[in-house]
């Protein structure tokens, strides 16, 4: 496991998880969101962002990334990656964690990616998907789960599906 790409649903765990990965490798790790927002929740353009996602992941021969975008990166770095960590957790797990990082973000008003991005406790109230990320992770989760799990059963790569936090713990303790 050289090139770890961690996916799963919006609020499963991604980044807590590929931070520890990386930590305990020794390997730098990119999160796709750092690279996607730029000030005021405006999205960098396609090309670039596609550009600057592959330069990392060429460019360094050990590494983590997590992160979905999955229309937007397609597949440029497919053929680099070794090793998907699949966080499948349970809906409900998903939609609480978010809630609560949604709210803790918004009373801390924590600064997301150094871009002056915060999460607000009103975006949990709006209709559109897109400024709700909860209402965007559940109706995306379906998606992802046929997603992720037609990859892993065509088997072009090492695919690697944690159902539960307790799973994901038991990973990171095992994991050289």
């Amino acid at each position: 496991m050289d090139r770890i790409r961690v996916v799963g649903n919006a609020g499963s765990g991604k980044t807590t998880t590929a931070t520890a990965i990386a930590h305990r490798r020794g390997v730098p790790r990119l999160e796709l969101d750092s690279v996607h927002w730029l000030a005021d929740w405006q999205e960098r353009d396609a090309e670039e962002f596609r550009k600057r996602v592959l330069e990392f992941a060429s460019t360094h021969p050990r590494w983590v990334i997590d992160g979905n975008y999955n229309g937007r990166l397609a597949d440029r770095i497919d053929h680099l990656t070794d090793t998907f960590v699949w966080l499948d957790l349970p809906r409900w797990r998903i939609m609480a964690a978010l809630l609560a990082r949604t709210v803790r973000r918004s009373i801390t008003g924590e600064n997301l990616w150094d871009t002056n991005n915060r999460e607000r406790i009103s975006s949990l109230f709006s209709r559109d998907q897109h400024k709700n990320l909860m209402l965007w992770s559940w109706n995306q989760f379906a998606r992802n789960r046929k997603r992720y799990g037609s990859a892993a059963a065509v088997g072009e790569h090492r695919w690697i599906r944690l159902r539960s936090r307790r799973a994901v713990r038991r990973f990171l303790e095992n994991l050289n």
